[in-house]
Parts: C-alpha cells; sequence; structure tokens
C-alpha cells in the first residue's frame, strides 16, 4: 500500500501541475471555485514537499511509520466541475486535473483525513506568511518593486547613472495588465548591453535581488518584459527632473507616443518640434517636459515619445487647453508641411513609485 501511495503521490503531483500554472493567474468570483483552487494549490504544494522529504532516509521513516490510507472519495463529475472553471475553452490537461481538484477540496473539508491536520498547518503558515500560494499581480508588483529599488538603482547609482524614473499606470488599481514604466538614462547606447551584462555579477544585486532572481517559472517576477531604446531630441538632449511640489499621489506624468504613417512623415514631427519651435513653446507654458525621444527601437516605429509633468490632472487639462488656444501653436500646426504627420497619438497617465527620482 505504502509503494503504491508514493506512486499515486508523483502521479498527482505531475497532473495537477497544469492545472495550478494555468490557474495561478486567473480570479474567480464564485467561492467555491475560489476555494477549489486554493486547495488544488495547497494539495500540489502538499505533495511536492512530501515527496522532497522522501528522498531523505530520515524523511521516508516518518513518512512510513505515520502513513495512514485517505479516506476521502474520490469520485467527482468532471462535467459539473467544467462548469466551475470553463467560459469557452479548457486545456486538456487542466480538464485531466479536475478530479484531482475534487480530491484536494474534499481533503480540506474532511477534518478525519490524515491530511486534514498538514492542511491545517499549510494554511497557518500562509497567514504568518511563511508560505506563499503561486503569487498576484500585487505580489509581482511588491517582487518588482523591491528588486528596482534596493538593486536596480544602486547599482546604476554605482555606474554613474543618475535621475532614474519608476511609474505605474494611473489605471494599475483596475487594469487587467499592470505594469511599471522604468526610465534609465543612459550615457550611450554602447553602455546598455554593458552596464546589463555586468550587473548580473555585481554580489549587491545578487544578495538585494536574490528572490526576484530566483523566481521560478511557477511563480515569475512578471509575465513579460518590453525595451524600447530612445535617443533625445537634437534640441533637448537630456533628460529633466520636474520642479513640481505636490504629493505623490497628487502628480500626474503624461506620457505620449506619435506615430507616423511613413519615416517622411516621422521626421518632418521630430523636425517641428526641433526646429519649428514645439519644444520652447511647451517651456514657455510650464509643461515641465522630463525629455522628448526619438524612438530607435521599439514595437511602434517609426514613432517618438515625450513625457510631461504637472502637479495635478485638473492643472495638466489646464494646460492642455491653454496649448490648443495659443496662437503661436496655431500658426505652428497650420503649416501645410506639418501637416497629418502623427497618424496614432498614444497617452498613458504615470504615477511615480515612491522610489522614483523623478
Amino acid at each position: 500500500d505504502l509503494g503504491r501511495h508514493i506512486t499515486e503521490m508523483v502521479s498527482e503531483m505531475t497532473t495537477l501541475r497544469p492545472f495550478v500554472r494555468g490557474m495561478a493567474r486567473r480570479t474567480f468570483e464564485d467561492a467555491v471555485t475560489k476555494e477549489m483552487v486554493e486547495s488544488a494549490f495547497g494539495y500540489h504544494a502538499l505533495l511536492k514537499n512530501t515527496l522532497k522529504k522522501l528522498k531523505g532516509k530520515r524523511g521516508y521513516t516518518e513518512f512510513k511509520e505515520s502513513f495512514k490510507p485517505a479516506l476521502v472519495e474520490d469520485e467527482a463529475d468532471v462535467a459539473e466541475l467544467k462548469e466551475l472553471f470553463v467560459k469557452k475553452t479548457l486545456d486538456e490537461r487542466i480538464e485531466q486535473a479536475l478530479p484531482l481538484v475534487h480530491k484536494a477540496y474534499n481533503i480540506m473539508k474532511e477534518n478525519n483525513n490524515p491530511y486534514a491536520q498538514q492542511f491545517e498547518n499549510w494554511a497557518g503558515a500562509i497567514a504568518e506568511g511563511a508560505w506563499a500560494l503561486p503569487q498576484t499581480e500585487e505580489d509581482q508588483q511588491k517582487l518588482i518593486d523591491g528588486f528596482i529599488s534596493t538593486a536596480l538603482i544602486p547599482y546604476l547609482h554605482s555606474k554613474k547613472i543618475y535621475n532614474i524614473g519608476a511609474f505605474t499606470a494611473l489605471v494599475n488599481d483596475t487594469a487587467k495588465i499592470k505594469k511599471i514604466f522604468v526610465l534609465i538614462p543612459y550615457k550611450k547606447l554602447a553602455d546598455i548591453p554593458s552596464i546589463n551584462k555586468s550587473m548580473f555579477a555585481d554580489k549587491n544585486v545578487l544578495l538585494n535581488g536574490e528572490t526576484y532572481l530566483n523566481a521560478t517559472s511557477e511563480n515569475p517576477a512578471y509575465d513579460g518584459m518590453m525595451s524600447i531604446i530612445m535617443e533625445g531630441f537634437r534640441f533637448s538632449p537630456i533628460l529633466t527632473p520636474p520642479a513640481l511640489s505636490n504629493s505623490i499621489t497628487e502628480k500626474v506624468y503624461e506620457l505620449r507616443s506619435y506615430e507616423s504613417a511613413s519615416e517622411k512623415k516621422y521626421w518632418k514631427k521630430v523636425e517641428m518640434f526641433n526646429e519649428g519651435g514645439e519644444i520652447p513653446l511647451f517651456a514657455r507654458l510650464g509643461f515641465n517636459a522630463v525629455f522628448y525621444s526619438e524612438v530607435i527601437s521599439g514595437p511602434s516605429m517609426p514613432n517618438l515619445m515625450y513625457m510631461t509633468s504637472f502637479e495635478s490632472m485638473a492643472s495638466r487639462d489646464e494646460h492642455w487647453k491653454s496649448f490648443s488656444n495659443d496662437p503661436e501653436w496655431k500658426k505652428l500646426s497650420s503649416m501645410k508641411e506639418y501637416e497629418k504627420t502623427v497618424s496614432k497619438n498614444t497617452i498613458t497617465f504615470l504615477k511615480a513609485t515612491s522610489y522614483s527620482e523623478y
């Protein structure tokens, strides 16, 4: 019985793995479904830890002495369970795991089962912070925030790179996909690969970023990363920290991306900012620009990007109203050579993180 049980444990852990990965970032409004998912996570963790202990002689002996066959009824209506988890399609491997999800749920509810105490201890550990369920978006953000503030920024400072910005979107609290924007002012293009590569050999980065750097595929630090390489405009080549006095919760950073229908149209829009006088116009009207840049590598080329900043959203709206009504802008925007230079305008409102240097 013991040998067969251990074999079953290995099989169950393997079957549950796709379910755990597939459900790690899904949320369920239904309380029963949520409890079943959490039970499956717990049961998978219990199987994994138990099998790990069985590799040692002491662990095997303790398990053998305390072993009692489970009395939980494993039969489950898979069709009924699918309705709890599925809207349109279901991965075949996740479907195979549903009977085990049902089993885990019953184990959680069955006080007389030999696993019950282990689940109780597991739940207690969660409350004490000693154990972590597969990460939520909030967990991921805390992990990334910790890495940027305690490892990345100090490392960049050691390389004499300062004025590093870190922002989140104003809609992050409700957005399905949450993002963190990091602005790094490298001095030259060649610094990007060399500094990034050496960073992961730095002892302070390895120490302060240990949890982040050792993230697993089951609990990744992030879902994806995108890099955009920009070069400052001729008339505004460097980044400028804004002179804002309001609180971090009130200040607004506006990131704009202007895409063009062709390279010719794109270069005319860049010219409009530089020689055309759009940059000094923004300065005169107090837009507190952080940077103006040409995108030399990114997903939406040809495009330029720039960031302005304001004391509040109301202040932002007032500034843009003044801009639209300004005679200099009306004259510049009416010039035939600058007509239809922008085919798409993407606006992202940002707020600075507590560790941002902007």
